[in-house]
């Protein structure tokens, strides 16, 4: 194998029949004897949850990086701060073997475009509420130490906490692909072997490439894994303990969990939630974990490899920038709706000169808009630096390592840029608010104005009417009172 090349994992033959998570037997570090008995069965509101996740599901990807590889390398005094390790074992290598150059990038993504993540350890993120009740929280992580051997620990903002799910660990033997004779013990050779020609591409050949894979990369308790070891048991065998980080800000953090065990934990979680997000508002990020001795640590196409096992605060800062893209993204997908909701708007005032819509249902949009600047800048202050790199500042590069993976400045940026639209809308919706107001109270002036010359008009009518009928009848008496002497006075002469 080209030693410029560091290969991660061949993907099985068929891998697409074989959908179980089923691991191996592996013995627990905190208590061998343990058996786990219950089942979990997930609500249906949390499969749905799992399912979005995925990079099918039905939301776009917020970052390139989930659809273009990319290839980051970690510091390596942040990824051996606090590490019990001495020495660099990557000190005696060609830095050129740290960079793959044209030839090595090309093949390493034949690699990975034949690689099946799901046999890999998960990281998982969740962003399921605006807050979690983090004192309750804390004390019945406390409380199930006994059950899931939790030990939380608070830093600033977070809790972190091993986490051992009382799922079975014991499930029926996985559907593996009959492609060859039956063997008692599955292996990664044996599904090479069993499979034709021309289901391998020639990248995943020869058969030392395959090797070099459990070479170079380690389980949870620092040795070399075995070359027999099947599909199913890879994850456990690397990491047979999960690790959860939970975020004041509503976002859980889960390394080595399968989903069944995410599920359980989120399904626990309900209880904690404060502003719980509705199911289609639920945001995922998935990601998958190995541990490799001989290459410095990276993250190159959502697969983040570690030297140190035991080291939980690089997976902690990891998980920082974690939450944090999680959380930019349930913002990134409102942003989203509220601009396709109300694109139309400034269409209808192009096309007509004017908003036909009523002065309520603009009041409401001017109040979502208003709520949505909010909310964004909240969540500026969720997207700094967090406090814990002040009392531990070797880890920070590491922090911005995996915070420039994950695009968060540029993102934060096209965010503030679309709120600036969004600003520039409710601009506009407040000034024509204000114009429509101002021409309501100059139409209601006119209409009084016209009201009162009419009443004036009318009064003065009424007054000439009733002058020319006063008029007429002065006149009527005067002639009858002209004609009445003539007729009186020789009457009054004979008397």
């Amino acid at each position: 194998m080209d030693d410029v090349t560091q290969p991660l994992l061949p993907a099985p033959v068929q891998s697409q029949t074989a959908q179980t998570n089923a691991s191996q037997n592996i013995p627990q570090p905190l208590n061998p004897t343990q058996q786990q008995q219950s089942a979990v069965h997930a609500t249906p509101a949390a499969a749905s949850i799992m399912n979005k996740g995925k990079v099918d599901g039905p939301r776009a990807p917020k970052r390139t990086t989930k659809t273009a590889q990319k290839l980051t390398l970690f510091p390596e005094d942040a990824v051996t701060a606090g590490d019990d390790v001495v020495g660099n074992l990557d000190a005696q290598a060609d830095a050129t073997l740290q960079l793959p150059h044209v030839t090595a990038k090309t093949q390493k993504e034949q690699w990975l475009s034949k690689m099946e993540k799901k046999w890999l350890p998960r990281v998982t993120a969740y962003c399921t509420a605006n807050s979690y009740k983090f004192d309750a929280l804390f004390d019945w992580l406390k409380s199930r130490s006994a059950r899931n051997y939790t030990a939380p620990k608070k830093f600033d903002e977070v809790i972190y906490t091993p986490w051992t799910s009382t799922a079975s660990s014991n499930p029926a033997p996985p559907h593996l692909p009959q492609t060859g004779p039956p063997h008692h013990h599955h292996s990664f050779t044996d599904l090479i072997e069993w499979s034709n020609p021309g289901e391998i591409d020639a990248s995943l050949q020869p058969l030392n490439d395959l090797d070099s894979f459990f070479e170079q990369n380690v389980d949870a308790s620092g040795r070399t894994l075995p070359s027999n070891i099947s599909f199913p048991g890879l994850a456990k065998r690397i990491s047979p303990i999960g690790e959860c980080m939970f975020f004041d800000y509503g976002v859980v953090v889960m390394w080595g969990l399968s989903e069944a065990e995410e599920e359980e934990i989120l399904k626990e979680l309900a209880g904690f939630e404060e502003e719980k997000l509705a199911e289609d508002d639920v945001e995922v990020e998935n990601f998958h974990f190995h541990y490799n001795t001989q290459f410095q640590p990276r993250i190159y196409n959502d697969i983040i490899t570690l030297k140190n096992p035991a080291n939980y605060m690089i997976k902690l800062t990891i998980s920082h920038a974690i939450a944090q893209s999680v959380k930019l993204a349930l913002f990134e997908g409102l942003i989203e709706t509220t601009i396709e909701s109300t694109k139309h708007i400034p269409q209808i005032m192009a096309e007509t000169g004017k908003i036909q819509m009523s002065r309520k249902a603009i009041n409401k949009k001017i109040g979502q808009l208003f709520i949505m600047r909010i909310n964004v800048n909240l969540v500026s202050n969720v997207l700094d630096i967090p406090e814990i790199f002040w009392s531990e500042p070797a880890l920070e590069p590491l922090y911005m390592a995996i915070r420039g993976y994950l695009e968060i400045s540029q993102r934060v940026d096209l965010l503030n840029q679309r709120v600036s639209v969004i600003s520039d809308l409710l601009d506009m919706l407040k000034e024509h608010m204000t114009s429509s107001h101002g021409e309501q109270l100059e139409w209601i002036v006119i209409i009084l104005i016209a009201f009162e010359i009419i009443i004036g008009i009318g009064t003065m009518s009424f007054d000439l009417i009733a002058y020319l009928q006063e008029k007429s009848a002065m006149q009527t008496v005067q002639a009858f009172a002209s004609q009445l002497p003539a007729v009186t006075l020789p009457a009054l002469g004979q008397l």
